[in-house]
């Protein structure tokens, strides 16, 4: 019961009466006949059995009569049809066997319910989504949250049912349940079963909420229709290539300019590089270079090689026809030729700019380490302050000078060959 439009519960100025209050709020429309079914099998059982069957029933006949009366359909859901069969085969059964049903009427109708809430959950479609999916748009139904939130509630539900199933032996067991008024009948056999299946019913309620509260708001977003990306189909060359053997084949002949590849202009270096480095980008142009030229050579004989075939594959038209034979194309193939001839002469132009400007720089690079060269000896051949006569360099010492011990220190000899030795004077050499 997926409804065309949503109503958040945040929306200020609401109103009550629309699909998405009457979704949200149908998980406790199951309550009806269970309750009734729960508390009046221990005294009035075909009373009981009769109003079970009665609600669901109605319940499951609320939607078409919604919409008979211009009101909102309401589908039924697995599990109001689940409590109409029950209802009907124990109701079938009491006939015969009134005493058997009034004794075991919880036991038999809680179990099926669990059991079917767990077939439900084991072929992968758990009763209870067919509620939660009434707190989002039809477009988010099959969001991943939904389905985790509908086997949470399920769970819930199945655990209610096994609960009530293993209470309704307590009495049982103490022999107690023949005595409507005794407690232990009262609490485990009718009222505690019907405020765990209330609690169920709420937990239903709450937890989508809880859990898909920003999915509530996405039906600006789920809502419409995915947008659709459209790309230009003469952006790449071979898209070009392919629809101009196509506009051949269907007799349209050639488009009237086939796609330039431009270049960048050359970039100036402001920068000082190394030779090494001038010669690896000179190899990475030059391979540019070359394989843009190899494709500009292949898109035209790839062109003309699908007309020649589209030509021989096609008749050619009678004389004086409208037709496109193939001598035409070979003579618009010669028309275009001087424009692709252009572009490689622009090519060629632009790398010899750029030769030019690295040359440029090497020799720029040359002349600064000249001038540093230069430099460096200009200032190691300038007088300093030990230095001998003006354009002279220093005066150097012997590299054989041997010192002695003269008086108890080094001392070198005043010719600057010899040594003295010792304290005593004597002069060697």
């Amino acid at each position: 019961m997926l409804g065309p439009q949503i109503f958040p519960e945040a929306q200020p100025g609401y109103v009550c009466c629309t699909p998405y209050y009457i979704g949200v709020n149908s998980i406790f429309l199951p309550l009806i006949p269970y309750t009734l079914a729960t508390a009046l099998h221990d005294t009035h059982l075909e009373v009981a059995l009769v109003l079970g069957t009665a609600f669901s029933g109605a319940i499951i006949l609320l939607g078409p009569l919604l919409k008979l009366a211009g009101g909102y359909r309401t589908w039924p859901r697995a599990l109001e049809l689940a409590m109409l069969v029950v209802n009907a085969v124990l109701l079938g059964v009491s006939y015969p066997y009134p005493d058997e049903i009034a004794k075991y009427h919880n036991f038999i109708s809680n179990s099926i319910y669990a059991a079917f809430g767990v077939l439900s959950i084991m072929f992968g479609a758990p009763f209870t989504r067919q509620y939660v999916r009434e707190f989002v748009p039809p477009s988010a139904a099959g969001h991943d949250k939904v389905s985790r939130a509908a086997h949470v509630t399920s769970g819930g539900w199945i655990l209610v049912f096994v609960t009530n199933t293993l209470i309704y032996l307590v009495p049982v067991c103490r022999n107690r349940e023949q005595q409507h008024s005794h407690a232990l009948n009262l609490v485990f056999r009718i009222i505690l079963p019907i405020f765990l299946a209330l609690f169920a019913a709420i937990f239903t309620r709450v937890w989508p909420l809880r859990v898909l509260n920003h999915l509530l708001r996405s039906q600006g977003f789920d809502a419409a229709p995915p947008a659709k990306m459209m790309t230009n189909p003469l952006a790449m060359t071979r898209n070009a290539t392919a629809l101009t053997a196509m506009a051949t084949a269907r007799g349209m002949g050639y488009p009237q300019q086939q796609p330039m590849i431009l270049m960048a202009p050359p970039q100036q270096h402001h920068m000082l590089q190394y030779p090494q480095q001038q010669q690896q980008q000179q190899q990475q142009q030059q391979l540019m270079l070359m394989q843009q030229q190899q494709q500009q050579a292949t898109v035209p004989a790839a062109s003309y090689g699908a007309a020649s075939a589209t030509n021989t594959a096609t008749a050619t038209p009678a004389a004086g026809g409208s037709g496109f034979g193939g001598q035409q194309h070979y003579q618009h193939h010669q028309q275009l030729a001087p424009v692709w001839q252009q572009q490689q002469q622009q090519q060629l132009q632009h790398t010899q700019q750029e030769q030019a400007l690295q040359q440029q720089l090497m020799q720029q690079q040359l002349q600064l380490r000249m001038q540093q060269q230069q430099q460096q000896h200009s200032a190691a051949g300038a007088p300093g302050p030990g230095s001998g006569p003006a354009g002279l360099p220093p005066p150097q010492q012997s590299p054989h000078v041997n010192y002695g011990n003269y008086g108890g220190s080094p001392m070198p000899t005043p010719g600057g060959t010899g040594t003295y030795i010792g304290g005593s004077g004597s002069r060697i050499g």
